[in-house]
């Protein structure tokens, strides 16, 4: 009885690209947000280690696009939005690492049945543009590297320290690992324990 309505069905089903019967892409429904799947990703991730610049990307994301319909995205809103960031000074590895929490939210709705299908978000950095970022911060000198160790007087954290002046790692992964990962003969440390998949950190 509605057009609109009806169009807005119709365009659902083709962004989908499902094939055979669309009724579990119309049942996920066609008025979910942006806003909605980004709420629904930091409520099931509370834990995760890097929960505060992931609070930062969805403050970030939910005012430039929140308010957009999942079955409604097309890649002219991503490329408005990946203007209007870029033009208040932000760098592009920045909205790299913000897109890829979007990009982890709306594949958790898609895994979870909340929406259809999850819109592609294309990653804004190549290879090269992150290999040629600036470090953040500068250089420890080795007399500041050698003050810092001496101002640490308990033996467990002197090995956390150790373990990351030598791998550069986050803290989460020295605080996971143990001397089993160490092959001790050719003096390499395997961060990633037996078992877990590697990721691209």
């Amino acid at each position: 009885d509605d057009l609109s309505l009806a169009m807005d069905k119709i365009n659902l089903i083709l962004r989908s690209g499902i094939k055979g019967d669309p009724k579990a892409v119309l049942d996920a429904g066609t008025c979910i947000n942006i806003a909605d799947v980004l709420d629904g990703y930091q409520k099931s991730n509370p834990d995760l280690a890097s929960a505060s610049q992931m609070r930062t990307a969805i403050k970030h994301l939910k005012h430039h696009v929140g308010s957009i319909r999942i079955d409604a995205w097309t890649r002219g809103d991503f490329r408005k939005f990946e203007k209007e960031f870029l033009a208040l000074g932000y760098k592009k590895t920045y909205l790299s690492r913000i897109c890829a929490v979007l990009r982890a939210a709306l594949n958790e709705a898609e895994d979870e049945d909340k929406i259809g299908r999850a819109p592609k978000i294309p990653d804004v950095c190549s290879a090269d543009d992150k290999d040629a970022a600036p470090l953040k911060g500068r250089l420890m000198t080795t007399e500041e590297i050698a003050q810092l160790i001496d101002q640490v007087y308990e033996e467990h954290f002197l090995n956390y320290m150790m373990a990351e002046i030598n791998t550069g790692s986050r803290g989460i992964t020295i605080l996971e690992c143990d001397t089993n990962e160490i092959d001790w003969e050719h003096r390499i440390f395997e961060l990633n324990p037996a078992g877990r998949v590697q990721n691209k950190k």
